[in-house]
Formats: C-alpha cells, sequence, structure tokens
C-alpha cells in the first residue's frame, strides 16, 4: 500500500490539530506528498517535523479560508513545489455551540466563510489543475450535522448542509474528468464547541463525551477512501442508533422535533445568562 501513495499529492487543510492533523500524520505513514495548511504556522511546523522524520515530503503553507489571497497562494505554493494536486481533504471547519441570537454577525459571518465560502474557493482553484490531469478526488468533511440539525448547533449544521449538496455536485459536475468526490459524516469528535460557547457563558457541548467517535477512526475510514473512493463515509460507533435516529428524522420529522421541543426547553432553562422564567 505504501508504494501506491508514494508519489501523491496530498492538500490537507485544518493539519494542525484534531482530525486534520491525524489525517496528515497518517498520510505519512503511506508515503504521501503531504501540504499542510491551517492558520497556526507553528503548529503546522511541529506535524511537518514529525511527517519529515518519517521519511516524507511535506509543505507547510499558512492559509486563513476567510482570506481569499491565502486560499490562492496555497494552490500557487503547491503547484510551484510538487507540480500536481491528486487529492484534496477539505476537514478546516469551525462553529459555535450557541442559540442563534447569542451569536453576533461576525461570528455568523466567520462560520460561513470558514465552512463553506473558503472550501468552495479552494476547490475553484483546484478543480482546473485536476480537469488537465484528468483525475483527482476532493474529499470534504460534511458531518453527521449535515443529516440531522440539532439545537443549538444550528448554524453550523446549516453550514454542513451547503457541503452536502456541494459534494453531490461536484460529484456529478467532475465525473467526465475522472474526479472523484467523497463527503464524510463523522459523528461528533472531540471539538472546540464547547470552549466557543463559553466566551458567551454558553451551555456545555456533551456529544463529544457520548459518541465514541475518535480522530484516529476518522483519519483511518478517510484515508481508506482514497484506495477506495466512494460517495459518502459515515463515522459512528453505535452506527446504528445513529442512522436510526436519521430515519425518523427524514421521514417522521415531528418525532424529532418533540424530543427536541422538550430538551431545548431544559437546555434553555439550564443556561446561566437566562431567565428560567422566560
Amino acid at each position: 500500500m505504501n508504494k501506491r501513495l508514494s508519489d501523491k499529492v496530498i492538500i490537507v487543510t485544518g493539519a494542525s490539530a484534531g482530525m486534520g492533523r491525524e489525517i496528515a500524520e497518517r498520510l505519512a505513514n503511506e508515503k504521501a506528498i503531504i501540504v499542510l495548511a491551517s492558520r497556526r504556522k507553528n503548529l503546522l511546523k511541529k506535524c511537518a517535523e514529525k511527517i519529515t522524520a518519517s521519511g516524507c515530503q511535506s509543505l507547510v503553507v499558512p492559509t486563513d479560508l476567510k482570506k481569499p489571497d491565502q486560499i490562492k497562494n496555497l494552490v500557487k505554493m503547491t503547484m510551484k513545489n510538487f507540480g500536481r494536486i491528486d487529492v484534496l481533504i477539505n476537514v478546516a471547519a469551525m462553529g459555535y455551540y450557541d442559540w442563534i441570537e447569542e451569536q453576533t454577525y461576525e461570528e455568523l459571518k466567520e462560520q460561513l466563510e470558514t465552512n463553506v465560502l473558503g472550501t468552495m474557493e479552494l476547490i475553484r482553484h483546484v478543480v482546473p489543475i485536476m480537469k488537465a490531469q484528468r483525475a483527482g478526488q476532493i474529499i470534504n468533511f460534511a458531518s453527521y450535522a449535515s443529516q440531522i440539525s440539532t439545537p443549538p448547533l444550528t448554524i453550523y449544521a446549516t453550514t454542513k448542509y451547503a457541503i452536502e449538496g456541494l459534494s453531490d455536485g461536484l460529484r456529478r459536475e467532475l465525473s467526465p474528468w475522472n474526479i472523484k468526490v467523497t463527503r464524510v459524516h463523522p459523528s461528533a469528535v472531540n471539538t472546540n464547541f464547547n470552549k466557543k460557547a463559553k466566551r458567551h457563558d454558553g451551555i456545555d457541548y456533551p456529544y463529544d463525551k457520548i459518541t465514541g467517535v475518535t480522530k484516529e477512526m476518522v483519519a483511518k475510514r478517510v484515508i481508506d477512501s482514497i484506495y477506495h473512493p466512494k460517495i459518502a463515509i459515515y463515522v459512528a460507533k453505535f452506527q446504528f442508533a445513529v442512522d436510526f435516529v436519521i430515519f425518523i428524522n427524514r421521514y417522521f420529522p415531528f418525532l424529532i422535533d418533540l424530543v427536541f421541543k422538550s430538551r431545548v426547553k431544559k437546555m434553555w432553562q439550564n443556561d446561566r445568562h437566562h431567565d428560567p422564567q422566560k
């Protein structure tokens, strides 16, 4: 297997930490050439050092997905150093675990720019290269939030619904050029949602504590999908239970609505900065 990815140039966004970093480091085991992108240059360098120590090539390109010039530079530097792009893995995303009215306009904009517009802009620059190669793969992280929107992750879920639609459309749009598009739907992994909500004296984010999904599980499935491309990958420890809830949400949404009516009321009342009587 190692030889099969030894000449593949793979861009990983969100590579400074979490799932992105785990994917990047595991790609080093497959001897891929890895381009590391995120905002945090110091953490990217540490990841690159580990990859280099394993005998693989890597390139650090600090990139903020809210800045089109940095996205353009990411693609430019990749082509300058390696001359091709075989796989683009769009991991980078962020969100706030909080009620819509508690989020500022800038926070709403930040989620849309990072999770949707930045991803689209990067894909827009990569597609002509892959078309010229007549081959490539784009892997987009859509999350289980694109299957069932659960408050107070409403805005984040909105961005992930967009990524699911983008991925399905691109898969059909790019198929004549042998460009594969895969969407990844992890159940909640250890995230920074709780930390970000706390800045508003917000709500405790429990889901990453109960789903049992790890970044290692996700990374393994993503790398497997490079060898064996799929339309979609769903990662959940209790797959049947999650799929059952999604089935109910799709065909009997009123039942999910009833559950969340009670749950949201309880969460609202427990929220420290709200009056329980309201």
